[in-house]
């Protein structure tokens, strides 16, 4: 039995914040969707895309694609480059083989 989705409108909610933990969740998670996909970040513009994540938490909207690649993208780089920068100075073993001459 096909459940019908209740239409709902985007006034009927309050807007969670950009700031508030979960939008920036929602958020991390939609860019790690298309990253992990190899999708394009203008798929964050799609409103069919934006239809999805309403329905699933309504009062989340997902930010333009500006913000995703400035805030979001560089956030998960500089995260990214600290782990990998620590990993790197917690490692006792060479990290170049060496060829004898």
């Amino acid at each position: 039995m096909k459940k019908k989705l209740r239409s709902t409108k985007k006034s009927e909610f309050t807007s969670l914040p950009l700031d508030n933990e979960r939008s920036q969740y929602l958020t991390r998670l939609a860019a790690e969707f298309l990253i992990y996909n190899l999708l394009p970040m203008s798929l964050v513009e799609c409103p069919k895309l934006q239809t999805i994540l309403t329905q699933i938490e309504p009062s989340y909207g997902l930010p333009c694609r500006k913000y995703i690649m400035k805030t979001v993208l560089e956030k998960m780089y500089n995260d990214t480059r600290a782990q990998v920068a620590n990993e790197l100075k917690n490692t006792n073993e060479p990290l170049l083989p060496t060829v004898p001459n």
